[in-house]
C-alpha cells in the first residue's frame, strides 16, 4: 500500500463518468442532425444512461464519515 489517500476516489469517478456522458450525448447530438456520420455513432446515445448510471453510483458508493471523525 502506498499510504496515499483514496477517500475522495469515488468523486472524481463520477465526475469521470459525467464527463465522458456529456462527451457522449454531444456525439449523439451531432450525429442526429446529421452532422457527425460514420460507423458507431448511431449507438454514443444509448450509453448516455449507462454512464450517469455508473456516475450516480460511484457517488453512493462513497462512505459518509461519521460526527466525530
Amino acid at each position: 500500500m502506498s499510504g496515499r489517500d483514496v477517500t475522495q476516489l469515488p468523486v472524481y469517478l463520477a465526475l469521470a463518468y459525467f464527463k465522458v456522458a456529456v462527451i457522449a450525448e454531444g456525439v449523439h447530438s451531432r450525429h442526429a442532425q446529421g452532422i457527425t456520420v460514420g460507423s458507431g455513432f448511431d449507438r454514443a446515445g444509448a450509453s448516455v444512461p449507462k454512464l450517469v448510471d455508473a456516475g450516480l453510483t460511484a457517488l453512493r458508493s462513497r462512505r459518509i464519515p461519521s460526527q466525530g471523525a
